[in-house]
């Protein structure tokens, strides 16, 4: 039996230490010394955090993890003089508290969606304009309708090859997860 060279059974992978994540009809598997890959479950905890926390002038928030930023389908929204020379930004505190300072109205660079990617878990894009492609929109219409256009992209970026997953903090403080054109987990947060 030919395999991909991309893709490793679990049988080779038995004696490794391995880490997956599940969405929901694929596995994906890492080798954890050959690549790190951020923990969806550990980035829902750290945006739940964030929600928590965040500040009176929240207005929410979108973010894309890619493993692949090639063929993305993004443009940055705002001027590349407007953008802090710091990216990326390093370190899972340090991104934690950009996205934070970045999802408030005083920010100019609240809207549209921020990448993070997957392997070093760098913030490395701010504030883009995501097109991500309608066709799998029309070949399968979501079953829950979502409630708006940061909503749908993420939904929709979800279901591109380059990305992870994506996820969504509103500005009421809900947190969505979005993979494989799916709403992987959510948490409605009412005060």
């Amino acid at each position: 039996m030919r395999h991909s060279p991309n893709r490793l059974t679990l049988s080779r992978l038995s004696n490794k230490r391995i880490r997956s994540i599940r969405c929901q009809r694929t596995l994906r598997v890492f080798l954890r010394t050959d690549l790190t890959v951020i923990d969806r479950e550990h980035f829902y905890d750290l945006l739940l955090a964030l929600s928590a926390n965040r500040s009176e002038d929240f207005v929410g928030l979108g973010v894309i993890v890619y493993s692949t930023f090639q063929g993305l389908p993004v443009i940055p929204l705002g001027t590349y003089a407007s953008l802090p020379p710091t990216l990326p930004v390093r370190g899972e505190k340090d991104v934690m508290s950009m996205l934070s300072i970045l999802a408030t109205r005083q920010s100019e660079h609240h809207d549209g969606f921020h990448l993070i990617n997957a392997e070093t878990g760098d913030l490395t894009h701010l504030a883009q304009f995501v097109s991500p492609p309608l066709d799998a929109a029309h070949r399968n219409p979501p079953i829950h309708t979502v409630n708006g256009a940061r909503q749908m992209t993420a939904l929709l970026a979800s279901t591109m090859p380059q990305v992870e997953f994506t996820a969504i903090v509103t500005a009421e403080g809900d947190v969505q997860f979005y993979c494989g054109g799916t709403q992987a987990m959510t948490r409605r947060t009412r005060e």
